[in-house]
Order: C-alpha cells, then structure tokens, then sequence
C-alpha cells in the first residue's frame, strides 16, 4: 500500500499551475488541479481476489483507471477487523462499475503518461460525469456493496450508460502495466507472513479433523425415535406440534440440527427436553415461512408498482402496455430494462451486427458474474456506443422507480459493459457476410 501511495505521489504533474493561477480557476477547475497534483488520474492493474497476495489462489485481473484518493472505504466495516488497508482508491474499472478498493489490490500501474493521453482523449465530459456519479454515491453508503461478503477492501456501486465508452478503453494489454514492487524490507514481511499463514491453516486443519473423530459417526434413526416418541407424548406436554413440523424442522435445519441433538444427547440430556426443544425450532420455522409468503406478496405488488409507474401496464384494469408486452416475451435477469432498451428510438437505426453488439453489451455483466480478465482487440462502433448512451434516462427511470420500491436487487443488472460489443459485431459482420447475396 505504501508503494501504491509513493507511485501515484510520483506522478506528479510538472506544469501544475501556481497559486496566483489557481485563485482564478472555478472550485470543479481548482478540484480536478489538485487531482493532478497527487498524481491522478492513473491507469491501475486491480487484482480482485480476496487475497491478491496469496499466490496460490487465482488472479482476478481488471484494469481502471483511479481518480480519487481517500482513507476510508464507502461501506463502514461492520468490525475493526474487517476495516481495509489504506489508502481506498476511487475509480471505473474495465467492466463499467465504480469501485472503491484498497491499495492492497494494485498489482500493476502505466507510467508512460504518452498511454494515458491517448486514453483519456476526448474524455472530459465522461470524466466530469464520473466525478459527478462517484459524488452522489459518496454521500450514500446505501448506495455501496461489497464486491463478495465481507470483502470491505473492494466496493462497487451503480455505474453509468455515459462511463461505457471510457471503461472499454481502459482495457490495454497486460504488458502495458508495469509491476508493483514492494520494497525489500516488505518483501521479507511478505514472505514470514505466509510462512506463520501456512502454519495456521496447518493447525486449524489438524483440529478441525480431532473435531471430527472426536464426534464419531451420527446415527439419525436414534435422533428420529426421540423425536416420534416426543411426538406420541406431544398431546400430555402440551406442544402441539404435529410430526411434520419436526421435518420441516430438520429439513430446514440440515445436518447442523442433527448434530446439535445429538450431542446433546449423547452428554445425557432428557430426550424429551432435545425434543421439545427442537419442535419450537419447528414452529419458528413454520413462523417464517409464513413471513416469507407476505414477503412474497408484497414483492409482487411492488413489481405492479414499478410496471405502472414505468407505463408498462395500466393502473386498473392492470392490462399490459406495449412495453409490457415486449417484457412479457424476454426472459433475462431484468425484463423489462431489456424491454425498454430494445424499444428505445435510438436502436431503430441499427443494423443487424450492431443490434448484436448492443444487445451483448447490455447482457455482459449478467454473464459475467464477477470481474473476469478479458482483453479483445475487436473495437465497437461510434452507432453502437451512441445508442447505448441515449439509454441513460430510461436507466436512471428504472432504477429510481426500482430503488423507491425496495427491490435494489435489480439494479446491479442495469451495469452496461462494452468489453466483448466488438467481438460481437465482428462476428455479426462475418455472419451477414457468409449470408447468400439476394438477387434483385
């Protein structure tokens, strides 16, 4: 992390302006100066892993391109130890998704400042529109999740229609990227670090095997008597519980309810108390599922909520409008964004490949479920790109209307990601290509 804050401080820009200079600027002009001035913005190489320094698990690779620079993360940690290393940079990776992540994931860094001209050409306004979405989102930590559970190192948010185009030309080749090397000193932690790492796993390996002879083997037809003769006495004791609420119990409660019964009695507990104990298990679990059944109601009429406001179904008579009638016809993690992308006026005009590359484009984090290291050298169409950013009001639409219902969830299938567009339209273009020639 220290070699990561030396670096960026050693890109410093050398026809920084002075201070008579800066006093005549606006406060957007001063903000992206002192940026410069602390070396940003700069093109990073991210492994993503959850420890990218173990080198036996595998790298996650993503390239992005660093704006901000802060000592703390978004998301709060839920704990001080989950708290990550400073310093937390800001920045779009490759896929097109903000991300908040530690220092500690930088592997690599383009120094030839000639590379991150030709990138950031013509780039302004998508890099003021960056600024703008990374502001709002600081404000709102609602608006930040973890990149896996309890990973506060690496944090992501909602992205941009308008950012796409600059997230595709962060995807330079490996060799681009020259290596973080920590210093010697560093090293030499590192390396006794694993060494005490790789004894530990060694010792919690050993013990978790005692664990398991110690348990021996579990017979459940002795936990399933208990639990019929508990059932036969139920009326005396006053439980009620019938038999199938112990099942479900269990069924439920898996391997881990057995366990817990089991040892129980095997230390000489009253079966009839395990029993009891277990059939109010049950009951809490007959409680929820009944909870989860509201849960489920309600989410369907917060579904209708979001069809209406969006003027894909009509409010009384609940009849579905042309865009709910297109929704009703794809099967996708998100319908009826799918819809309203494919009936948008600006995709009217595209040709068959492009279409293609536009509909990949929207589906690409769908397929690709976490940051995967993925370079093409097939480049997408200005027509592509342009209708992809015409889609930023519909997808701002959708995702307050499904954010002031409750169903965040949804969102993160709103990401567009233009990475795997050109291969797409060139397999398109090959395709129309190999088609018969119509004779007039």
């Amino acid at each position: 992390c220290a070699a990561v804050r030396q670096l960026l401080a050693g890109q410093q820009h050398l026809d920084a302006p002075g201070t008579a200079a800066v006093d005549q600027l606006d406060e957007t002009q001063q903000q992206q100066q002192q940026q410069q001035a602390s070396g940003l913005p700069a093109l990073l190489l991210l492994n993503l892993s959850r420890h990218p320094n173990d080198e036996t698990q595998p790298a996650q690779l993503l390239p992005a391109l660093a704006v901000q620079i802060t000592d703390a993360c978004p998301l709060p940690p839920t704990s001080v130890g989950d708290t990550p290393e400073t310093p937390i940079i800001i920045c779009l990776g490759a896929d097109n998704r903000p991300m908040a992540v530690s220092a500690l994931h930088v592997v690599g860094m383009v120094r030839d400042p000639e590379i991150l001209s030709d990138v950031l050409h013509g780039q302004e306004d998508t890099l003021h529109r960056l600024r703008s979405i990374l502001d709002d989102a600081a404000a709102n930590p609602k608006l930040w999740a973890n990149l896996a559970s309890k990973m506060f190192s690496c944090q992501v948010t909602f992205g941009s229609t308008l950012t796409s185009a600059l997230a595709v030309r962060l995807n330079l080749p490996l060799e681009s990227f020259q290596p973080v090397d920590p210093q010697q000193e560093t090293l030499e932690q590192i390396e006794h670090q694993l060494v005490v790492l790789k004894a530990a796993k060694q010792q919690l390996k050993e013990a978790q095997q005692l664990e398991k002879e110690q348990q021996g083997q579990i017979d459940p037809e002795e936990i399933f008597a208990v639990l019929a003769a508990a059932d036969g006495s139920s009326s005396s004791n006053g439980t009620g519980a019938p038999a199938a609420a112990v099942d479900d119990a269990l069924a439920s409660s898996g391997r881990e309810l057995a366990v817990a019964a089991y040892k129980a009695l095997k230390a000489g507990a009253d079966p009839l108390n395990v029993a009891k104990r277990m059939m109010r298990k049950a009951k809490k679990v007959l409680a929820e599922t009944d909870e989860g059944s509201e849960t489920t109601w309600n989410s369907f009429m917060d579904v209708l909520g979001i069809l209406v406001e969006l003027n894909a179904m009509e409010a009384h008579t609940l009849r579905l409008l042309p865009l709910g009638l297109v929704a009703r016809s794809i099967n996708c993690n998100n319908e009826l964004w799918m819809a309203a992308a494919l009936s948008h006026p600006g995709v009217m005009d595209l040709t068959p490949p492009q279409l293609a590359a536009f509909v990949g484009a929207l589906q690409c984090t769908d397929l690709l479920k976490r940051p995967m290291s993925i370079w093409s050298s097939y480049q997408v169409s200005d027509a592509v790109v342009t209708a992809i950013e015409q889609l930023e009001p519909t997808m701002e639409s959708i995702y307050q209307a499904q954010t002031a219902a409750g169903q965040t969830r949804w969102n993160e299938h709103l990401a567009v990601d233009l990475r795997l567009a050109g291969m797409v339209l060139a397999l398109g273009l090959t395709a129309v290509q190999a088609l018969p020639q119509q004779v007039p």
